[in-house]
């Protein structure tokens, strides 16, 4: 793909913020994180095909990059006191130009985490993104796995990594067809294996205030979901 349809997909691309709360007491609750979402002009979801254009190649990717990066540093700016989370595929963490972008942002790298996508192109040799993380945490980045259980991310590859990383994030939404007692379960299983390795975990589908509660009750203070905030574009 040439550098102005890179452009020009990219003119149509804008990004919004879907907040992460820490819930400390059932009185008090603050966004703690928020997690930055591509989107494009007349969508509400994550445009699949675009991105597909816009990670398919080293060259592409660094394009996109320093554009996602250029528009959060200004979000940044103006909301210090708040960690971004930005979404990285497997592919995208094979490339060198995600290296040489994160290496770039040396000033403002402690507002940034890092979380590597399950996404559905599955790397079947994982060494490049086990490599990646490892160059993460040298460069003192946060970093966590989005969607555990689900494509690459799976346990057997969590567990792999569990050094490397800190945080671990578990959507509901793949989840939907099961019971509410089984999703407690699933849930106190990964959130079991955080605690013994000090990890952040966040629970993603909390789409009601009942569920809200029925999982600040069994201590997962970390929830993102419509019922806290959908993804919009922030004010300063």
């Amino acid at each position: 793909m040439k550098k102005n349809s890179v452009q020009e997909i990219l003119r149509k691309c804008f990004l919004v913020y879907q907040p992460i709360m820490r819930l400390r007491n059932y009185k008090k609750n603050e966004i703690y994180n928020y997690e930055v979402l591509l989107r494009i002009e007349g969508g509400k979801k994550f445009p699949k095909e675009e991105f597909a254009l816009l990670s398919e190649s080293d060259e592409i990717n660094k394009l996109y990059l320093e554009w996602l990066f250029e528009n959060l540093r200004k979000r940044i700016q103006y909301n210090p006191d708040i960690i971004f989370c930005v979404n990285l595929s497997p592919k995208q963490c094979t490339y060198r130009s995600t290296m040489d972008v994160l290496k770039s942002l040396h000033d403002i790298n402690q507002h940034i985490r890092i979380e590597i996508t399950e996404h559905e192109e599955v790397i079947y040799d994982t060494s490049q993104v086990e490599a990646f993380l490892n160059e993460m945490k040298k460069l003192n980045y946060m970093t966590g796995l989005d969607d555990v259980e689900v494509g690459q991310n799976t346990l057997l590859f969590t567990l792999k990594n569990i050094n490397k990383i800190n945080r671990l994030k578990l959507s509901l939404l793949p989840f939907s067809l099961i019971s509410l007692n089984s999703q407690l379960l699933l849930v106190q299983f990964w959130n079991s294996i955080a605690k013994e390795n000090n990890l952040e975990f966040v629970v993603e589908g909390i789409d009601t205030k009942d569920k809200a509660q029925v999982f600040r009750e069994i201590g997962i203070e970390l929830q993102q979901g419509f019922f806290w905030g959908e993804p919009e574009i922030i004010e300063n």
